[in-house]
């Protein structure tokens, strides 16, 4: 025989079950039993699931439209008017802003105006804008020294006496500025320290060569 404590607990459980499946209808002021299957509808819509249970979520998709010969639209109406008109909500915001610049609550960057004319040759090193022409324009530079102005050129950079004797009948701005000469060693003298820079000589005219680049020099500081 069942003791009376496990009678009352089955009992009990029971009670609990039928009192799972009661809910109070507040509209027919009524207590209503729900049945198995309203029970089941009832979990699935908890769990996210679709209240019925034959119902396939991830059915192929069916086009129910025939696409076959077709050469128009679905709609070839003409375009409303609506979408070319501005709505009332935009046009009273347009009006909102045609007030405020109006009471001076909006104001615009007004252009400034760039000066046609300006300092050609003055200093524009104190003013604050700056002019819309080239500021600086580097001075041209000299042209490399080539193998002509080695201090042991090759022999087919040396100019022979008749091409030196023509230069002097040549204008003196077409006449070339260097005639490249060749220092000649003895034969027996190439040794250590006497084939060297200190056999060519000087250049023919070392103060106005440095005259010259130190001019160079300093027109390059002050266009800097």
């Amino acid at each position: 025989m069942f003791s009376c404590c496990y009678v009352a607990s089955l009992l009990l459980g029971a009670f609990l079950l039928y009192c799972r499946r009661k809910i109070y209808d507040e509209y027919n002021d009524e207590v209503v039993e729900l049945k198995k299957k309203e029970t089941k509808l009832i979990s699935r819509l908890l769990e996210g699931k679709a209240p019925d249970a034959d119902f396939d979520p991830y059915a192929p998709y069916v086009d129910w439209f025939k696409w076959d010969g077709s050469k128009h639209p679905l709609s070839n109406a003409p375009e409303p008017k609506r979408r070319f008109t501005r709505s009332q909500s935009e046009d009273k915001m347009v009006v909102r802003y045609c007030r405020a610049i109006r009471k001076g609550l909006i104001k615009f960057d007004e252009p400034k105006e760039e000066p046609s004319v300006y300092l050609l040759w003055g200093d524009e090193s104190n003013s604050n804008e700056k002019s819309g022409h080239l500021a600086y324009i580097p001075a041209p530079k000299p042209k490399l020294p080539g193998h002509e102005e080695s201090y042991n050129p090759s022999k087919e950079y040396i100019p022979t006496q008749e091409e030196i004797n023509a230069y002097q009948l040549m204008f003196e701005e077409d006449r070339p500025k260097f005639i490249p000469k060749r220092v000649e060693f003895e034969a027996g003298t190439l040794k250590l320290g006497q084939g060297n820079l200190r056999r060519g000589g000087t250049e023919a005219k070392p103060s106005k060569v440095a005259f010259n680049r130190s001019n160079q020099t300093l027109g390059a500081c002050c266009n800097s």
